[in-house]
């Protein structure tokens, strides 16, 4: 073998990544589903409804339910509004006065300006939105469930867990003080109660309290541009690496002429393999690649248009890496 040939196998070509308009409904990406959940401190609470379809939906007709305790009888609230296609809906508990205390303390300000709307302020009236990481949550249209978080009838203790059985006797809390983002494979709701209830399967784990992943979702259901609030996408004219190509280990630097938030990698099929969040206001940050093989990548730049830079809530996030609250 060549030194040439040798010296390539630790060297990293990365490409802005260009984007088609095309888009494209596979089969099974036909209505809402529950694309994230926070459950956080108090009532930071909050759920994300993903549109994988092409066309606008109207919600009248679909509905919240939660089924609190391993209960079978539900508190629901119903939907309302319109959500475009391909695009996130973000309900918020209604609890936004600063000035309550107690039960009915004020969610955090970061989560309320994620909020498309805000539900269940009267507990008494519907507690659909008090769920606090043992109560199952179901998306229904028209009273059929479309999608199902956790399990129906099922009381897994203080949370589900990421060990069989799943419930809190063993493994780590997954479903309470949590946000968990549903994967960007999943294509369609959980229609079945489940036999059990695993949320390593179709969930990825921030934190509590990590809310800038609100109000967009990344689906294999969508092929054209990222659909992102607040965000546009940089190509390939845009975008300055260096250096590039790089040794696998090394920083490379990337540099833009407005504010970065975050960084994301793909391989040439489309999987993310990394992404990073800005932590300072500078179109300008430096990706740490370790970890990850010799290969062309493609990158996508994310930029802050609105005029408050987004919290960050962690620096390098390997994409399958998950942050879990031990007991």
């Amino acid at each position: 073998m060549s030194k040439l040939s040798k010296s390539m196998k630790n060297i990293l070509l990365l490409c802005a990544l260009v984007f088609l308009g095309y888009t494209n409904v596979k089969s099974q990406c036909t209505d809402l589903f529950i694309s994230e959940y926070v459950e956080g401190w108090n009532n930071n609470k909050a759920l994300e409804l993903y549109n994988p379809t092409n066309a606008s939906i109207n919600m009248s007709g679909y509905s919240l339910n939660r089924y609190s305790n391993g209960g079978t009888t539900p508190s629901s609230v119903n939907l309302g509004g319109y959500i475009g296609a391909h695009s996130a809906y973000v309900v918020v508990i209604d609890k936004t006065d600063p000035s309550l205390t107690g039960q009915d303390t004020s969610a955090w300000e970061d989560l309320i300006l994620k909020a498309d709307t805000f539900l269940c302020p009267d507990y008494t009236v519907s507690s659909a939105m008090y769920f606090n990481g043992n109560d199952a949550v179901t998306l229904e249209k028209g009273g059929a469930i479309i999608d199902i978080f956790g399990k129906v009838g099922e009381d897994p203790g203080s949370s589900w867990t990421d060990v069989y059985p799943y419930t809190d006797a063993q493994g780590e809390y997954w479903t309470k003080d949590q946000t968990l983002i549903r994967k960007r494979t999943v294509e369609q709701g959980i229609t079945a109660n489940p036999s059990y209830f695993n949320p390593t399967s179709e969930w990825d784990s921030l934190p509590a309290n990590a809310f800038d992943s609100l109000g967009y979702h990344t689906c294999d259901c969508y092929t054209g541009s990222a659909k992102v609030k607040d965000v546009k996408v940089i190509y390939n004219d845009n975008a300055y690496f260096f250096p590039n190509p790089s040794l696998i280990g090394k920083k490379i630097s990337v540099k833009v002429t407005s504010v970065i938030q975050y960084v994301e990698i793909y391989t040439q099929t489309g999987e993310m393999v990394y992404r990073k969040w800005n932590d300072n206001n500078r179109g300008e940050m430096q990706l740490e690649l370790n970890g990850i093989s010799s290969s062309v990548y493609f990158v996508r730049v994310y930029l802050i248009t609105s005029i408050q830079l987004l919290r960050n809530y962690q620096s390098i996030k390997p994409i399958n890496k998950k942050n879990k609250k031990a007991r």
